[in-house]
């Protein structure tokens, strides 16, 4: 792949990607943080999906304000994999940042970055840190774990707009899978990871995630997304236990605490795809070596009567219990 690069970056230029849905009252906003960013040369491919607003007429107009920085292109296939996939093959800078067409990216976020690309080859890709705020302003900072298949599991991966990445090898991995509607972020980290390429985790904050009402991209069933989230912790749990088994029995109770601390939520919402997966990944094994800084003391008895009991009787006993104690219940 020819590499682009720019006077102003020693690491060269960065593709900036960002796919649209109805956004035309925020997509200004997420232009505009990459427009301002200083000490890095970079592109701009805006990619709308089917909005039905005004949302492609803003997008021609900043491409008609900005013609050598900005293109504007229409992906008809749904979903924000497709659109982002768009961008990536438009592609011309030697670096992919991915940014929502809601959110924005923070002050000196790409020259950082790409700082760190440049000065270490071997490094396949950033994850960032972030902020997310929330409706009232509230804010919350989100740093990605030190050890990126932990972070898969725990979700302290590095949200889509906080990371980096070498173009190349998202390409050599054919990008985001278009059939998922959640969690597609997630799947290509786990996909580059297990292709062998190495990351770094930048602990300042690049970009912020902004809540707010409304229809994402990504937006799924908050059920079938949870159950999506386990079937990807089963495969990330059984490929680390067959192609890393030595990091995988050291870290087998981190492991396994959180697939049982994502069955648990599942439960409440449906408890027979909590028990069908439970199956799946432990069998009839009810034993289970668990971290209890993980989870609560309340799971030990799993030990004693099984998942299925406990939780079979948890769910039963929810709708009789006072407000207070319902909601420990459904938390413990």
């Amino acid at each position: 792949m020819k590499t682009d690069v720019g006077p102003m970056c020693e690491g060269g230029k960065v593709s900036v990607v960002i796919p649209t849905f109805n956004a035309e009252k925020y997509v200004h906003r997420a232009i505009s943080s990459v427009v301002e960013q200083e000490g890095a040369r970079f592109e701009i491919l805006l990619v709308d999906n089917n909005s039905t607003d005004a949302t492609f007429t803003v997008l021609t107009d900043w491409a008609r304000k900005h013609p050598q920085l900005i293109r504007v292109f229409k992906q008809p296939i749904q979903g924000v994999s497709a659109a982002r996939n768009l961008g990536l093959k438009n592609a011309t800078g030697e670096f992919t940042q991915f940014l929502d067409a809601d959110d924005v990216l923070l002050p000196g976020k790409l020259e950082r970055q790409v700082r760190i690309l440049a000065e270490d080859k071997a490094l396949g890709f950033i994850m960032g840190a972030s902020y997310e705020r929330f409706e009232g302003d509230e804010m919350k900072r989100k740093t990605p774990d030190q050890d990126p298949w932990l972070g898969l599991v725990t979700g302290f991966f590095g949200h889509t707009n906080a990371n980096l990445y070498r173009s190349d090898i998202l390409r050599s991995i054919n990008g985001q899978d278009e059939k998922m509607r959640t969690g597609e972020d997630v799947d290509m980290l786990y996909r580059l990871l297990k292709r062998g390429f190495s990351c770094q985790v930048d602990e300042t904050p690049g970009s912020m995630y902004i809540h707010h009402s409304g229809a994402r991209l990504s937006d799924e069933n908050i059920d079938v997304g949870l159950e999506k989230q386990i079937m990807r912790d089963i495969k990330v749990n059984n490929f680390l236990r067959s192609a890393r088994t030595d990091y995988y029995e050291q870290n087998k109770r981190t492991y396994i605490s959180y697939m049982i601390h994502k069955l648990r939520m599942l439960s409440t919402k449906n408890l027979n795809a909590a028990f069908a997966l439970h199956d799946i990944f432990f069998g009839e094994k009810e034993k289970y070596l668990l971290d209890y800084d993980i989870l609560p003391w309340f799971t030990a008895l799993y030990q004693v009567a099984g998942f299925k009991r406990i939780e079979s009787l948890r769910v039963k006993m929810e709708p009789m219990l006072p407000m207070i104690l319902k909601k420990w219940v459904k938390n413990v």
